[in-house]
């Protein structure tokens, strides 16, 4: 994992990237989340790791919980919505069939 550049986790039931976890991804430089409706916490540390350039949280509630201040002093471009529900053009049954595979999961 320590020479991982790319990271893709979606529909998973992560709720929390702790910094013990995060910290061995020295060599990351682009990480998407999509559809982690569980993922409540982000270690700092996270985005600070020297390579990271772009991060896609879309669909997080950890998105409700972060100032823009705190995501943008960091330097890397952060991709941070809000939660999926209120992406406009989403339609609900998508979205309630994509948290049904979550829970399940």
């Amino acid at each position: 994992l320590s020479k991982m550049q790319y990271l893709l986790i979606t529909q998973s039931r992560v709720a929390e990237l702790p910094a013990s976890v995060v910290t061995g991804w020295q060599a990351l430089v682009e990480a998407r989340f999509m559809s982690l409706f569980n993922l409540q916490r982000v270690a700092p540390e996270f985005f600070l790791l020297p390579r990271l350039q772009k991060v896609d949280l879309f669909g997080a509630p950890y998105c409700d919980s972060v100032s823009e201040e705190a995501l943008q002093s960091s330097g890397v471009e952060v991709g941070c919505p809000g939660p999926v529900a209120t992406c406009p053009g989403l339609p609900e049954w998508l979205l309630g069939e994509m948290q049904l595979l979550v829970e399940e999961a």
